[in-house]
């Protein structure tokens, strides 16, 4: 759902997925909460996240303030406002990723190739043409 986008009735509000014994219900409210934001282009009234989520408004209410407390969620008047504390939850994630180690060796083989490349086009703009062979010259 876009900010743009109609008031959702709640015929049409997301059911909600089923929901194991051990589960958290406060949690997954939260975070649906959170999900419903991220759909709404990061702000959404909290009239429209109570559509959004089926959930009853004082509910919302607790929940986004709670958010807000946490600085993944910033109150604007009746709007919610996804705030940069939840980058932290993203960053925990591609932290954990080790992405730096699982792609340095296609970024040294990317550079790599984008050296040669470089080396070969500043050299044929001086006249110096280099064979597959690596030599120079046309032989």
């Amino acid at each position: 759902m876009s900010a743009n986008a109609g008031p959702v009735s709640s015929a049409t509000a997301p059911a909600v997925p089923e929901v194991p014994a051990e589960a958290v219900t406060p949690l997954i409210r939260g975070i649906s909460v959170l999900l419903r934001l991220t759909e709404a282009d990061g702000m959404l009234s909290l009239s429209g996240l109570e559509r959004a989520t089926g959930l009853a408004r004082s509910t919302v209410d607790r929940i986004t303030a709670t958010l807000e407390r946490m600085d993944y969620v910033r109150l604007d008047g009746r709007d919610a406002v996804l705030a940069p504390g939840l980058m932290e939850l993203g960053n925990a994630y591609l932290s954990a990723l080790r992405l730096p180690r699982l792609l340095s060796g296609y970024a040294d083989a990317l550079m790599a190739l984008f050296v040669a490349q470089s080396a070969g086009r500043l050299l044929s703009r001086h006249g110096v043409t280099v064979r597959a062979d690596g030599h120079e010259g046309d032989d």
